[in-house]
């Protein structure tokens, strides 16, 4: 499959677990210009897929990750950090679950266990050079980006 339809099969399941998840409406950024602040502080969520031949990455802002958790758990108050990271955890599972069935219909599905961290410093150069696929998105002014590698995009 070409890289440009795979790309847009992933981005048509982020903007669905987005809305059906998290209720939140992500818009794709296309330009630089357009592009979200890069988060001080931001949640990285990754996962390896097909017996670690693909790698999937959801990174988004703080404040992104704090207001998926308490939209997915139903929550106004303030989240305990550790349920943030299950939320985003989860968030990035769901995200290559949906894309796999997407893409082959669940015929080489395989997913690894997905991994959680707090990060400092977003380094956009970094995430250019290392995967084949970037997909950035801006979520009421918060940063949200998808990344792949590995795939035969």
């Amino acid at each position: 499959m070409e890289q440009e339809k795979t790309l847009q099969v992933l981005k048509e399941v982020i903007f669905s677990v987005f809305e059906t998840m998290f209720f939140l409406f992500p818009e794709a950024v296309e330009s630089e210009k357009d592009r979200p602040v890069n988060p001080d502080e931001y949640f990285r969520a990754f996962l390896y897929l097909n017996d670690n031949k693909w790698l999937l990455i959801l990174r988004g802002s703080e404040k992104l990750a704090d207001t998926m958790a308490k939209n997915f758990l139903g929550q106004e108050g303030p989240v305990d950090e550790a349920e943030v990271a299950d939320v985003f955890r989860e968030a990035v599972n769901v995200i290559a679950g949906n894309f796999l069935l997407k893409l082959d219909g669940g015929d080489r599905v395989s997913l690894g266990v997905p991994e959680v961290e707090k990060c400092r410093r977003f380094h956009r150069e970094e995430t250019v050079r290392e995967f084949d696929g970037d997909l950035v998105f801006n979520l009421g002014g918060e940063f949200c980006e998808v990344s792949i590698k590995g795939i035969d995009v």
